[in-house]
C-alpha cells in the first residue's frame, strides 16, 4: 500500500494535477486541490463542469489518468485496476460518500440501512452496531424512525438517513455530492443544518453544491470548477462576494 508521512502531507485529503479523460473528453484537467482536517469546502459551477467525478476519484469509485491523490495517508495513483484495491479501501475509510439519489436498500428499514456497513465491513455484532446506528440516527434527528423503511420517509429524512450510514463508518470527512438537489426548499433546510452541525463537530467537509448561501455561510473556502479546471478559490466572501474571475462572475450571475 502505498503511503506517506504526516509530515510530507498536512492535508486530510489532497488532489495533486488530476486529470480525467472520458475518451476524447477531457473531464478533469490538471486539478489540484487541498482540503485540511476540520475543513469545509464548498465546490460550485456549471453542470458538466468535473465535481461529481472529481469527488468520484477522491473516493475510489472512478480511476483517473494523471496526477495523484493522497486521502489521509493512502495515495491513489493513475490508471489503477477498477477492481477495489487496498488503497481504495483504504481511502473509502477514510472520506465517506453520500449521494444525491440517497441509494439506500429499499427493502431494510432506517436502522438497518445505517448498521448493514459496520456489520459487514467493520466486523461489528448486530447489536453493538444497533446502538452505534440508534445514536447516529438520533444526531440527525431521526431517532423516532428507526424502523421505517425509505418509502416512508422524506426526502430530507431519507438523505438524513444516507448521513447518518456514511457516519457509521466512523470516516474523517464526507464528500457530498449535490445532496440538496433533488429536496425542496424546507427539506434541504433539514439537510444543511444537519451538515451545519457537523461542520460545528470538527467533521471535514467536501461539497458539491449550488447552495449558494450555504457556501457563503458555513464554507471556509470556495472553489469554482468549470470545464475541468478551478477557476477560482478563496474564502466565501472573496469568491461569492467579489469573484475576480470573468467565468465565476458569469456563473454567480446565472444562479442568483
Amino acid at each position: 500500500m502505498s503511503v506517506t508521512s504526516e509530515s510530507e502531507n498536512a492535508y486530510l485529503v489532497d488532489v495533486r494535477n488530476v486529470c480525467k479523460r472520458f475518451g476524447d473528453r477531457v473531464i478533469l484537467d490538471g486539478v489540484s486541490l487541498a482540503v485540511a482536517k476540520g475543513e469545509t469546502v464548498a465546490l460550485i459551477g456549471p453542470s458538466g463542469g468535473g465535481k461529481s467525478t472529481l469527488l468520484r476519484c477522491i473516493n475510489g469509485l472512478v480511476s483517473f489518468q494523471e496526477g495523484e491523490i493522497h486521502v489521509g495517508e493512502h495515495r491513489l495513483m493513475p490508471n489503477a485496476p477498477s477492481a477495489d484495491t487496498a488503497e481504495k479501501r483504504a481511502a473509502r475509510a477514510i472520506v465517506g460518500m453520500i449521494f444525491q439519489d440517497f441509494q439506500l436498500f429499499p427493502h431494510l428499514s432506517a436502522i438497518a440501512n445505517v448498521i448493514e456497513a459496520p456489520v459487514h465491513v467493520r466486523g461489528l455484532s448486530v447489536e453493538e452496531a444497533r446502538v452505534i446506528g440508534k445514536k447516529l440516527l438520533e444526531r440527525v434527528g431521526l431517532g423516532h424512525r428507526l424502523e421505517a423503511h425509505p418509502q416512508q420517509l422524506s426526502g430530507g429524512e431519507k438523505q438524513r438517513v444516507a448521513i447518518a450510514r456514511a457516519l457509521a463508518m466512523e470516516p474523517k470527512a464526507l464528500l457530498c455530492d449535490e445532496i440538496t438537489s433533488a429536496l425542496d426548499p424546507e427539506l434541504r433546510g433539514e439537510v444543511l443544518d444537519t451538515l451545519e452541525d457537523l461542520k460545528k463537530e470538527g467533521l471535514t467537509l467536501l461539497m458539491v453544491t449550488h447552495e449558494i448561501g450555504f457556501a457563503r455561510r458555513a464554507a471556509d473556502r470556495v472553489a469554482l470548477l468549470a470545464g475541468g479546471k478551478i477557476i477560482e478559490i478563496g474564502t466565501p466572501e472573496n469568491v461569492l462576494g467579489a469573484p475576480t474571475h470573468p467565468r465565476t462572475k458569469q456563473f454567480l450571475e446565472r444562479v442568483h
